[in-house]
């Protein structure tokens, strides 16, 4: 039996590293300047904070963008944390544990108190675990979106998916590669958007990720578009024009390809736009 006076320990485990959190607060972030660094364009530069006491611990959000989820619910203020518990933040998954002794043997051991910002852990993700984290944290924010959605809550909407719709669209246009089952997912997310608010930025948002990646849209995205173009005004007629102009001179479309161009050229004129070249 434990001693009264023992303190309940606690750690976080990322990858194969098991990080022991000291008393007082651990600041989870993206800058250099937290105590626990994760490299990851999702993760806000200060994104959140645990607080260790002697028997409890909890997670605080710091208003981040993509936010701070605690078994798959997000948080809001803060969460008392239990062993066991999955934290995602940005791509990254962290397991709790809590305890009176190290919760495994033979894994690499550090604790925040040893930590300096330049030996603090910066996880980099292959390109294929990235697609996975990417593929789950859109599910996890899409699910909560949709219910926002179906409650009428359409600014809570945007703005649990605006983050990562950004980010998305920010990476693959600085060379980070985009799925295009990830691509097809966020743009019906956007049109999703786009329906609701009736804002054209939405639906610029699915020209613009499909102009990054120089790919033509696939068929059902292009009829999603053409569903809520009576609802939607404000699309920007330059963003249509250039993706469909930069289509037009590929080298890599096939037939089919070429099928789709010409629906994606009718569709600025659904949006009320001139068609290219017109």
């Amino acid at each position: 039996m434990q001693a009264p006076s023992a303190r309940r320990r606690f750690w976080l485990r990322l990858s194969e590293h098991d990080i022991e959190l000291t008393l007082g607060d651990t600041f989870i972030g993206r800058s250099t300047r937290c105590q626990f660094v994760i490299d990851d364009p999702l993760v806000s530069r200060r994104h959140s904070v645990v607080h260790i006491g002697e028997a409890r611990a909890e997670i605080e959000d710091l208003g981040s963008v993509n936010g701070t989820w605690v078994n798959g619910q997000r948080v809001v203020g803060s969460q008392r944390l239990e062993s066991g518990d999955q934290i995602s933040i940005g791509r990254h998954q962290l397991k709790v544990f809590s305890g009176f002794a190290q919760p495994d043997a033979g894994r690499d051991a550090l604790r925040t108190t040893d930590m300096s910002p330049a030996e603090t852990l910066s996880e980099h993700s292959a390109d294929d675990e990235e697609s996975t984290h990417k593929g789950d944290m859109l599910s996890m924010l899409g699910a909560v979106a949709d219910k926002a959605l179906n409650m009428g809550r359409t600014d809570e909407a945007e703005r649990i998916l605006s983050g990562f719709l950004t980010n998305l669209l920010n990476g693959s246009r600085t060379g980070s590669p985009v799925e295009s089952s990830m691509a097809a997912r966020a743009a019906a997310y956007a049109i999703k958007l786009a329906s609701a608010s009736g804002q054209g930025r939405w639906v610029n948002f699915v020209f613009e990720l499909y102009r990054s990646v120089l790919r033509p849209m696939p068929a059902d995205v292009i009829e999603q578009l053409y569903q809520v173009a009576p609802r939607v005004s404000g699309v920007r007629l330059e963003v249509c024009d250039d993706y469909v102009s930069e289509l037009q001179t590929s080298a890599r479309l096939g037939p089919t390809d070429r099928f789709l161009l010409r629906r994606l050229a009718g569709l600025s004129g659904q949006f009320g736009l001139r068609s290219p070249g017109g």
